[in-house]
């Protein structure tokens, strides 16, 4: 999952996924602040570390799609990230040739612009793994301190939430693929504020109640499939066209 931002009317939360995404490249400087303009009040965000342990924001474990570029971000010190284009040429074409990637630096910064956006901010497995959760926490954690009211540390790193917690951070939430593969006990253990879940890893009609906890599933394309969600109990959908859903909900 990746930079994402919540929309709320009434009961119902849209989630913007990585920005604006459909009309600018996901988790761009641009994307984040389409969507903040459009009216969301949660974003989310997909966090790996540079070389150099710079924390940007960047979903992929590659940059080929989004780049068009060999390796990974932490195969580059942030200094030459910053020199790729951020194009997403294949669904863009030319039109974002010059933009470029953003830092978590930067997207702390805009939001002291919203005080009313809540922020999620996934910790990307390949950096997990790569630098071990105690480097990426400690390289992620202290650039959030002044929205630690309104900031949700997200990942499918089990450990790594459970660390967050320890370090003191207040809000966590668990993403998975598979609805089956949550685990009841460390759940509760856990106490997460958020559960993340593919739509496509979801059990057909069942209702869904996890008590303490908010419910978002990811990716939803259509106002119809949000509607249906939110009535077997889903808190929140998650879609690459925030414009279009929330201007859909409007109206009815």
């Amino acid at each position: 999952m990746a930079i994402c931002y919540v929309y709320t009317m009434a009961d119902h939360i849209i989630i913007a996924h990585r920005g604006d995404a459909r009309h600018f490249p996901e988790n761009s400087w641009l994307a984040f602040h389409s969507a903040l303009e459009h009216g969301a009040s949660y974003i989310e965000c997909d966090v790996q570390l540079s070389a150099d342990l710079h924390p940007v924001l960047f979903h992929d474990r590659d940059l080929e799609r989004l780049c068009q570029q060999t390796g990974a971000v932490h195969d580059y010190e942030y200094a030459e990230l910053m020199t790729l284009s951020l194009s997403y040429e294949k669904r863009f074409g030319e039109r974002f040739r010059e933009n470029r990637l953003t830092d978590l630096v930067h997207l702390v910064s805009m939001l002291q612009q919203y005080p009313g956006a809540t922020l999620f901010v996934e910790l990307k497995r390949i950096s997990l793994e790569y630098f071990g959760v105690e480097c990426v926490l400690s390289h992620v954690l202290p650039l959030l301190s002044s929205l630690q009211d309104r900031c949700v540390i997200i990942s499918y790193n089990f450990s790594a939430l459970q660390e967050a917690r320890r370090k003191g951070w207040k809000a966590v939430g668990f993403v998975t693929d598979q609805w089956s593969t949550l685990n009841e006990k460390r759940i509760r253990e856990l106490a997460p504020k958020w559960c993340f879940c593919d739509y496509e890893g979801l059990p057909d009609e069942s209702l869904f109640y996890l008590p303490g906890t908010h419910i978002a599933v990811f990716e939803v394309p259509t106002i119809e499939l949000a509607r249906s969600l939110w009535k077997r109990g889903i808190d929140a959908v998650e879609t690459f066209n925030i414009r279009e859903l929330t201007e859909a909900l409007r109206h009815g």
